[in-house]
């Protein structure tokens, strides 16, 4: 190269370099700018603006990746102050990176204020073919403060017994979340107090008490899971509580006509939740393609908790009641056919305690009905409930606050009532013959 053509390179190379410095000037601006807004709003936290516990996590991620980008652009300035970013390439290279830079801030940014939908605080489900969803196994979540785990099979609760005595007696309770014990810790559930009772009461005995409830399920589903683990469990006794939703909730489940897929959420964690833009576009599908908020309160209404109680001889509630009592009668006959014995319990709502609308006592009509018919015994709590509000000088929704779930208080009395209706209906068969008596332990309200 000649000596004239030196110049006009020394003048290439310079503008390459103001351009380079020029889109790092702007890179850092940009993350920046991030940074400080971030920042400042984590700063407001002390001022009462608060930020869910997701949205501080997102937040001090956003910081940590703008903090490392500021320094990049920073030394990389430094480079270039020092001749670094001569080369044709540099500004080629950093104006390519550019849009990408951009959609990383972006997508970052957004997750501050889009919450992922990961179930991070509801993972003990997943879906399956037939039940639509079931308990995962070995699970944990944590959620309204409370830790619910689950064991190998999925049932919440310990371990089976491996190796149990030859007098030992395994109760299987079906359910959804009542028996579950949604809201409660572990040793408020209905098997734990079942079992503490039963090991104060009948100290002899070995009974095993395993809760095989699953959230949101309907009879037609806890049939399916019971004729999946019943080979391994080999019940000695099975006790279907009934929560009154049991009776209508199914019709919101596209197995019976409804909208909705899975119990915990309308869409399944997805590893591309990590990025929010696909947060964005996936909101924005759901829009065109999942349910609207108003389809879904429409289809809550007609068939709620109040219909059901209000409106009883309407075509959707008789409709209800038949498939439910098909579904009751799949299980007693499954369960005949093995010789198990099986009783029903039906759990009450908030609205019927101390209610005097005979109405809003018909549905454990139809389970009474559905019991003298079969032959299988039915203990009906909603008595013990209203004795328990007496008895404290409360209402229903003292028991049943979100109007299904019981407190722990209610759920002792639960636990109370239906050992003992079991001991009083197969003396002898749990507690084995007690004072040379008819097999039953003495009633009582405490343990």
């Amino acid at each position: 190269m000649n000596e004239a053509d030196k110049p006009a390179r020394h003048t290439a190379e310079d503008r390459n370099a103001r351009r380079a410095r020029a889109c790092l000037w702007v890179l850092l601006l940009i993350s920046s700018s991030c940074l400080l807004v971030t920042g400042a709003r984590l700063f407001m936290q002390a001022f009462g603006f608060l930020l869910a516990s997701w949205q501080m996590l997102a937040a001090r991620q956003v910081i940590a990746l703008m903090f490392i980008q500021c320094v990049i652009y920073l030394l990389l300035l430094r480079a270039g102050s020092r001749g670094g970013l001569r080369s044709d390439r540099a500004p080629k290279i950093i104006l390519a990176s550019l849009p990408v830079i951009l959609w990383i801030n972006t997508d970052r940014m957004i997750t501050v204020d889009l919450r992922a939908r990961t179930q991070a605080n509801d993972n003990l489900l997943q879906t399956h073919p037939t039940r639509l969803w079931t308990s995962k196994r070995n699970a944990e979540s944590s959620r309204f403060d409370l830790i619910y785990r689950t064991n190998s099979l999925g049932h919440r609760g310990p371990e089976l017994i491996s190796h149990p005595p030859n007098n030992h007696k395994r109760v299987v309770v079906l359910g959804d979340s009542v028996a579950f014990g949604l809201f409660l810790a572990q040793d408020d559930t209905l098997t734990a107090r079942l079992g503490e009772l039963s090991g104060a009461r009948c100290p002899d005995a070995s009974i095993e008490w395993v809760n095989l409830s699953v959230r949101g399920y309907s009879p037609f589903q806890q049939l399916d899971l019971l004729r999946e683990q019943f080979d391994i469990l080999q019940p000695d006794m099975v006790i279907q509580t009934i929560c009154l939703n049991d009776i209508n909730a199914k019709f919101t489940l596209v197995t019976y006509g409804g909208l909705i897929s899975y119990v915990a959420a309308r869409h399944d964690p997805s590893p591309l939740e990590f990025f929010g833009t696909y947060r964005v576009l996936k909101r924005i599908a759901d829009r065109f393609i999942a349910p609207s908020d108003r389809a879904l309160e429409e289809q809550e209404a007609r068939f709620g908790l109040d219909r059901l109680l209000d409106d009883p001889d309407s075509q959707d509630m008789q409709r209800a009641w038949a498939v439910t009592r098909e579904n009751l009668l799949k299980t007693v006959d499954f369960l005949d056919k093995r010789d198990v014995p099986t009783a029903l319990v039906v759990f009450p709502i908030a609205r019927q305690i101390g209610s005097s609308d005979e109405k809003d006592r018909t549905p454990q009509k139809l389970f009474r009905s559905f019991a003298d018919e079969t032959g299988v015994p039915m203990l009906d709590l909603l008595p013990g409930y209203e004795e328990l509000a007496r008895r404290n000088s409360v209402n229903g929704y003292h028991l049943l606050p979100d109007e299904i779930h019981p407190t722990a208080a209610a759920m002792k009395e639960s636990a109370i009532l239906t050992f003992n209706f079991l001991v009083k209906t197969w003396p002898g068969v749990l507690c084995g013959k007690l004072d040379g008596g008819d097999g039953s332990p003495p009633e009582t309200d405490e343990w």
